[in-house]
């Protein structure tokens, strides 16, 4: 009679290299730590933090003409190849962050998301941009997915939610999106827009994210430069918001609708 304790355990019915996938991955492969490039010595403590996710919201920074370039979040993953030397609405390989002042300590830092995050990079990501950055208070724009949404979505409409950490909704001074919904039960955010407000909530920071839809539209950026008016009051979005839309980007969008 075979004893299983000592025998020789049979062949296994697995390939090698199939074994492995179920390994842990190696210290060796995994991805250097995101981490932002500044153009000068900054002393960060501003008043606000504006990310923008959205290509609305990007266009809004891109085409604001007094911003200032003091950083760029680099990704290592992402390769930079290509790139041009002037900021691009095109280039999807980018994260600048821009000040209004020429001070080393800016009230306003906007960080403009061109390049798309993975689900396993987003924590880290966020963690990352809120300690360097130190804001007081966050402000996250980013879009309506259609397939995390409870309802229709119709590319003839627009339409904006908000989502709120603690801090912020205990803040009974600060009223300045009252008409703005919150977000409706049961529809989900999630990657980059979900770890920067879940951060902002560990941290206890006043924070808000702002989903609108559709992602890149006309109608959408007149709507955000009003309700960005409200929340960063010090940032003009007018001259944004007379700029045509970048069409290739409209197509690129228009996929989704």
């Amino acid at each position: 009679m075979q004893d299983p304790l000592t025998d020789l355990p049979p062949p296994s019915r697995f390939h090698l290299d199939d074994l492995n996938n179920f390994a842990s991955p190696d210290d060796s492969v995994r991805l250097p730590h995101p981490f932002i490039a500044w153009n000068r010595t900054l002393d960060l403590h501003p008043k606000l933090l504006l990310v923008a996710l959205s290509k609305s919201a990007c266009h809004l920074i891109h085409y604001l003409p007094t911003k200032k370039i003091i950083g760029t979040f680099v990704l290592p993953e992402v390769s930079m190849v290509g790139n041009s030397l002037q900021p691009s609405l095109q280039d999807k390989s980018c994260c600048l962050l821009y000040a209004l002042e020429e001070t080393e300590n800016p009230t306003v830092i906007l960080a403009s998301v061109q390049y798309s995050v993975s689900e396993e990079r987003s924590s880290t990501w966020a963690k990352t941009l809120l300690r360097e950055v130190r804001p007081q208070k966050v402000v996250v724009v980013g879009s309506i997915s259609s397939q995390h949404f409870r309802g229709k979505l119709s590319s003839d409409e627009t339409l904006i939610f908000k989502l709120e950490t603690l801090v912020q909704r205990l803040d009974e001074k600060d009223g300045a999106l009252k008409g703005v919904p919150y977000f409706p039960s049961g529809s989900m955010v999630d990657g980059l827009a979900a770890a920067l407000l879940t951060q902002c909530q560990v941290m206890k920071l006043k924070g808000r994210l702002l989903v609108s839809w559709p992602d890149y539209d006309s109608s959408v950026v007149k709507l955000l430069t009003s309700v960005l008016k409200k929340v960063c009051p010090t940032v003009d979005f007018s001259a944004s918001a007379k700029t045509p839309l970048f069409k290739a980007l409209r197509v690129d969008s228009d996929l989704y609708t």
